[in-house]
């Protein structure tokens, strides 16, 4: 099991995090106020709409047991503390190695329902 979504053949699918888990505007058309998106997809048990590619999440309970399911916020959000870590870490790795063009960290947000692709482009 892979922690990091989009990474091997099997990672989180709900992740707890409102713009992987309601559907793109491309494919749903319909206003989704902030009341909408918590009654009708926050306890959906369809994998999210859109792959946050990339995001890191809380991982395994105490007892080593991991639920894919986006309402144990806890195990299933991409916070900032967790992913930052990884990128902080990542970056003192390549410091220096590469060149500033190839220093760069691609990330890739896809839309499942409708393959299309925005990319992202970040420094280190």
């Amino acid at each position: 099991m892979s922690y990091m979504v989009g990474f091997g053949n099997k990672y989180p699918t709900q992740l707890h995090h409102r713009g992987a888990s309601i559907p793109s505007i491309y494919n749903h058309s319909a206003k989704i106020g902030c009341n909408d998106g918590y009654s009708t997809w926050y306890t959906s048990s369809k994998p999210n709409p859109n792959t946050h590619v990339g995001a890191i999440v809380g991982g395994p309970n105490s007892n080593d047991q991991f639920t894919d399911s986006r309402t144990d916020y806890s195990h299933l959000e991409p916070t900032t503390y967790i992913n930052a870590a990884f990128v902080g870490s990542v970056a003192a790795l390549i410091n220096g190695q590469i060149s500033k063009e190839e220093n760069c960290l691609h990330l890739q947000m896809s839309n499942n329902y409708d393959n299309k692709t925005t990319s992202n482009m970040a420094y280190i």
